[in-house]
């Protein structure tokens, strides 16, 4: 069994080395855990979409281990955000896994959460997740956005 500072390590790695945001963070581990890259991650729904308090001991014990740097930022509107960044540059990552998470960091925050969101609520059974996307995130989920997201 991977530690979880390793899991925590390889998200990074595979995102090219930096991931700005803990929300993007959650949805490309979960996007990376649902395509068979990630395991020993489980995850619930959260108010941005798919969660796992297992990531977030993760990424907490690989900063406090030195292997993942973590800046935290105050955005221009006022909001907290942080920057995860490696320590250590030498890539480990699987070369699809590196192809997918850094094809989702280059994906809007908000694309991305309506994207992992709508794939979280068809795992867990629901008929039509795109209109269950739509009736818990109206404000998110305008046609455009909904489009990039099922790119």
């Amino acid at each position: 069994m991977t530690a979880g500072h390793e899991i925590a390590r390889s998200i990074v790695d595979a995102s090219g080395g930096e991931i700005v945001g803990s929300t993007r963070l959650q949805k490309i581990a979960y996007i990376l855990t649902r395509s068979g890259f990630i395991k020993n991650l489980s995850f619930s729904y959260h108010r941005f979409g798919p969660y796992s308090e297992d990531l977030t001991r993760s990424i907490d014990d690989a900063v406090h281990l030195g292997h993942v740097l973590r800046t935290d930022h105050t955005a221009i509107w006022g909001g907290k955000y942080s920057i995860f960044r490696l320590t250590n540059t030498d890539s480990k990552a699987n070369k699809k896994a590196k192809e997918l998470a850094t094809f989702l960091s280059s994906k809007d925050a908000v694309i991305l959460e309506l994207a992992a969101t709508a794939i979280f609520l068809a795992d867990e059974g629901v008929a039509d997740a795109w209109s269950e996307l739509t009736a818990r995130k109206p404000s998110k989920s305008t046609p455009e956005n909904i489009s990039k997201a099922k790119e």
